[in-house]
């Protein structure tokens, strides 16, 4: 992003400005981790923002080196199809982000974006594919929490991941 919170993208893409607050989100969220915290919460009410603060923060996690794969968890295919359009709309680098929701991890992705109970494919594409460090955004968390085999999913992601933004 900018200094002015514009998402600088290619000619073909919509230049998306943050919001004051996901601005500041950011700018609290990213230090706290070059400090060692490892989850970050993002917490406001919805249609606010969350899903783009949180990929731009993990963007940004990814130009510093600390990572080189975004896993993103959300409970069903309409927020998997959200997730992977907010992507879609983002850059990496100058450069277009490779995001994937399909079931065949492609090699070359920079974004995984699955549901809670596709997790189990994503952890057989992990075991076929060397990564520097995973960045794991976990999205509507309260469904995790409330459901074992969903929370297992997201407790064995945060294992292997360097940060969560929550």
């Amino acid at each position: 992003t900018s200094q002015h919170g514009a998402i600088s993208s290619n000619q073909h893409r919509l230049i998306m400005k943050l919001r004051k607050w996901q601005q500041q989100a950011i700018n609290a969220c990213l230090p706290q981790f070059a400090k060692g915290r490892k989850l970050f919460v993002i917490e406001a009410c919805t249609g606010s923002g969350k899903s783009l603060c949180s990929a731009t923060a993990a963007l940004k996690l990814i130009e510093s080196g600390k990572a080189d794969l975004i896993v993103v968890l959300t409970p069903n295919c309409g927020t998997r199809l959200g997730w992977k359009k907010t992507f879609d709309s983002l850059s990496l680098n100058g450069k277009r982000v490779n995001v994937t929701d399909d079931s065949n991890f492609p090699i070359d992705a920079n974004v995984w974006v699955s549901t809670y109970a596709g997790y189990a494919k994503v952890e057989e594409g992990l075991l076929n594919r060397p990564v520097s460090g995973i960045i794991a955004i976990i999205d509507e968390f309260h469904h995790p929490a409330d459901t074992a085999e969903w929370g297992n999913a997201v407790d064995r992601l945060i294992a292997l991941c360097e940060h969560g933004i929550f």
